[in-house]
């Protein structure tokens, strides 16, 4: 599995590099989320805040990533392949 993040404003460059470099390789790409995320945000009198997402508008954006552990697997499989391409003069 190789993975492109999610990305609003994504380069049609970007996005041709990173299929030939997944088709290189013979991985199947996934495209993970990875956004910042309308949501609503209770602070408790001891200054600790929770938040729920909202699909309405709201001036506070948290960052979802979605699945922490595919994302986890995801980069314990790109780094390998990132190190190797790094030329030692």
């Amino acid at each position: 599995m190789i993975v492109l993040p999610k990305l609003k404003k994504r380069s049609f460059i970007t996005t041709i590099t990173f299929l030939c470099y997944a088709a290189a390789f013979g991985a199947t790409p996934v495209i993970l989320p990875n956004e910042l995320r309308p949501c609503r945000v209770q602070v408790n009198d001891h200054g600790l805040f929770s938040f729920e997402f909202t699909t309405n508008a709201s001036n506070f954006l948290m960052y979802d990533r979605g699945d922490a552990m595919a994302n986890e697997k995801a980069l314990r499989e790109a780094l390998p392949a990132l190190y190797q391409s790094f030329k030692l003069k």
